[in-house]
């Protein structure tokens, strides 16, 4: 049994939705009180066919709008190639163990420079020296317009 936190009337957990972030997994309003939640927030009838009429308009008149059509292109070509490049580099980490090794590796002496990662003495030892020879080595291996301002770009 579970008290909904709005009608404040206790019901069986099955009348809960769940939720991963919740200790006890489970949303804390019941499923009722969302429902009526969402119909209050869409709206119903005459209000959702105005709002679905209202953002129809705006997005014909910004397609019709070249600059626009031509951004949100580009936009929507660029979302493309990032899904299939993200695509493809899943594929690589979940079937070249080298990969997935080298990027675990890359990931912790990050942690490890930024923050001293929960995990520094495996690092370390993946390393092969301490961070502050490894960070002096770095500074080594810069030129000097390398700071750490214009990283990227």
């Amino acid at each position: 049994m579970k008290t909904c936190g709005q009608c404040k009337v206790s019901q069986k957990t099955t009348n809960f939705y769940n939720s991963a972030k919740k200790p006890d997994k489970l949303q804390g309003i019941c499923k009722n009180c969302t429902k009526k939640n969402d119909k209050k927030r869409v709206g119903s009838g005459k209000n959702r066919e105005r709002m679905s009429l209202y953002y129809y308009n705006i997005t014909t008149k910004k397609m019709q709008d070249p600059a626009f059509r031509r951004d949100y292109n580009a936009y929507k070509a660029l979302c493309k190639r990032t899904d299939k490049a993200r695509a493809r580099l899943r594929k690589k980490y979940a079937t070249n163990l080298q990969e997935r090794l080298s990027q675990i590796i890359r990931t912790r002496i990050r942690a490890a420079l930024i923050t001293g990662a929960p995990k520094l003495e495996k690092t370390l030892k993946l390393l092969g020296c301490s961070i502050k020879q490894f960070k002096q080595h770095l500074k080594k291996q810069c030129k000097k317009e390398m700071t750490r301002d214009n990283y990227g770009n």
